[in-house]
Order: structure tokens, then C-alpha cells, then sequence
């Protein structure tokens, strides 16, 4: 072996000494990042949305109309039993529109008669699961109201349920 052989095998022994060093860093370094991603994942499984709260961010709190409308004038206890048909709601609707003290547009009456339709849903259902409406497509919301009026106890008219179907698209803004 030569002086400048042996000068070239140091500056491999220098080179590789640097190169598992460098390997080594990084290898700490990813490793610690993989640590802390996995910590991350944790947490978040800890606080991932639920169906529930999507459907609260996409609508807020759902409102039915005359919960906070009516009951201005009439008790709660005036909205609780089920009604008969839509038919004879819009009928009882119109005449209490006639009333000196209750004026209410169209856009109004629309909203209430939703309203009331939607109620019959919360028979069975709290407002949370009817806000998970929100999440659904207008088909997918017709089949839910179809299923459920195939249920015996529902309280659903066969006729009714395009009109629920209608009614939660305008309570929810659709």
C-alpha cells in the first residue's frame, strides 16, 4: 500500500463514518416523528366528530317552527298528539290564519305545515336523529320517511310521506 492509497482509505473511512452518522440522525429523527403521529392519532380518535355533530355544523340546532312561533300562544301540549292527515293540518292552519291575532305570510304557513309534518317524526325520534336528515340526499331522505312510515305505530299516512320528505328539505334549508 501506497501513501496515497492509504490517504484514500481514510477519506473512505471518513466518508463512511459520516454517512452512518448522517443514517443514524435520521433514523432518530423519523423514528421520533413516527412516535409523535401516532400521539396525534390517539387524540384525535379520542375527539373524532360524531354523525351528529356534522349534521349540527351543516344545520345548527334544528328548529321546528311552531315550537318557537305558536307557542307564543298556544302550550306545547296543543302539538303533541298526532295529527290525522296533512289534508285537515293545512285545514286547521288556514282557519287558525284567520284568527285577528295570528297573521302569517305564506312563506310562513309553508314552514309551519313543515313544521307540523316533522313533528310527527319526534313521536319516535329526538331532534339530534332528525338532524342527521341533513346529512342524507333527497332520495335517501324519502326512503328513510318511506321506511319509517311502514312502521306500525308511525302515525304516517302513505300519502304523507313525500310531504315529510318536502318538509324537512325546507326546515333545513334545502
Amino acid at each position: 500500500m501506497t501513501v496515497s492509497e492509504s490517504g484514500m482509505t481514510m477519506k473512505n473511512k471518513i466518508f463512511l463514518l459520516f454517512f452512518v452518522l448522517f443514517n443514524t440522525i435520521l433514523l432518530v429523527f423519523v423514528s421520533n416523528m413516527v412516535l409523535q403521529v401516532r400521539e396525534d392519532i390517539k387524540a384525535l380518535e379520542e375527539t373524532m366528530a360524531t354523525k351528529v355533530d356534522l349534521a349540527k355544523v351543516k344545520v345548527g340546532e334544528l328548529k321546528l317552527f311552531h315550537q318557537e312561533e305558536c307557542t307564543r300562544c298556544h302550550t306545547e301540549r296543543k302539538f303533541l298528539g298526532p295529527h290525522a292527515s296533512s289534508d285537515d293540518l293545512m285545514g286547521a292552519i288556514k282557519r287558525m290564519n284567520t284568527l285577528p291575532d295570528a297573521h302569517l305570510s305564506q312563506h310562513e304557513l309553508d314552514k309551519l305545515h313543515a313544521s307540523m309534518l316533522v313533528e310527527k317524526c319526534l313521536h319516535c325520534h329526538g331532534k339530534d336523529t332528525l338532524a342527521l336528515m341533513a346529512l342524507k340526499s333527497e332520495g335517501e331522505r324519502m326512503q328513510t320517511v318511506s321506511r319509517m312510515q311502514k312502521k306500525e305505530d308511525s302515525g304516517i299516512l302513505p300519502g304523507e310521506v313525500g310531504d315529510i320528505s318536502k318538509s324537512f328539505n325546507q326546515l333545513l334549508g334545502f
